[in-house]
């Protein structure tokens, strides 16, 4: 008996929840935990390997300024963050590109109005097979989804539902990718990926207006194209405004991936030559 109970342990994926590596089977989270009940809290989606760029302090960024707004501790700095990863990379015995999701609530108490600052968070990593760049088939708009500003809509929120409202309508549709747009029906963003578009040279992307989220790939492009010289302009434009683009990429933490088809109305080639500095950068240690 003891050696199959040490054998489950031993094969159990672990998790850190509050700084302690656990089998994920033994987390227990409570009926009155905040982000169940009013979404309080926020998330990172941070991918990591020797084939990719490192973003995390991209994403410590935006989610110290996220818990900033919401008025919640920050419960981790970026070194923390990077030994927490580490662990559970030996911990899990995993290897190459990783997925790892960190999920930061405030602790429970209050209703609306919340009686706590501090928070607690998760930290969970699986290996991952998506490529850095690749391709969409085909782009179209979401009619269900619409996206607002709000002092929020920079960041990843565990109210999620614009977004999970466009991806069950991309799952019934013949898409492999759909644009939010915001209530003016500008362009905003896509279900999982920021969303930039090439014109006479020029690099266009979603104002942060348009209640887009700030992308940590997003951030990291725009820093390198306008280093390279190149002009890149945050807008509001409508949906139309891409039937004249040269190219159209979409980015997020996992990479980046270009655009064959929007609609039934324009054909695109691959925007790889534009890209390729970006795609050649060193990858991170």
């Amino acid at each position: 008996m003891i050696p199959n109970l040490f054998k489950w342990f031993i094969e159990s994926m672990k998790a850190i929840y509050n700084s302690r590596i656990l089998p994920e089977e033994e987390i227990e989270l409570q009926i009155r935990n905040r982000a169940f009940c009013y979404g309080d809290g926020l998330f990172e989606t941070i991918v990591t390997g020797p084939d990719r760029i490192n973003l995390l302090a991209y994403h410590i960024v935006r989610l110290s300024q996220g818990c900033t707004v919401l008025g919640m501790e920050m419960p981790f700095s970026e070194q923390q963050l990077e030994g927490y990863i580490e662990g559970l990379k030996t911990a899990n015995s995993l290897k190459g590109t990783l997925r790892i999701r960190a999920q930061v609530w405030r602790d429970e108490g209050g209703l609306y109005e919340p009686s706590e600052d501090k928070s607690s968070f998760l930290i969970t990593a699986t290996e991952s097979s998506y490529p850095f760049f690749g391709a969409v088939e085909l782009l179209s708009v979401s009619e269900k989804a619409k996206l607002s500003l709000h002092a929020l809509s920079f960041a990843k929120t565990m109210s999620a539902l614009p977004y999970v409202l466009a991806g069950v309508e991309r799952k019934h549709s013949p898409c492999d990718e759909l644009i939010i747009t915001d209530m003016a029906g500008h362009i905003a963003e896509c279900v999982a990926s920021n969303i930039f578009w090439v014109k006479e040279g020029e690099i266009y992307t979603p104002d942060l207006n348009t209640g887009c989220v700030r992308g940590t790939m997003r951030d990291f492009l725009i820093q390198a194209f306008k280093a390279n010289g190149m002009v890149v302009r945050e807008v509001r434009q409508p949906v139309e405004a891409l039937t004249e683009a040269d190219h159209i990429f979409l980015s997020n933490a996992s990479g980046i991936r270009w655009v064959k088809r929007f609609e039934d109305r324009v054909v695109f080639e691959s925007p790889e030559s534009l890209l390729r500095q970006i795609l050649t950068l060193p990858p991170q240690p």
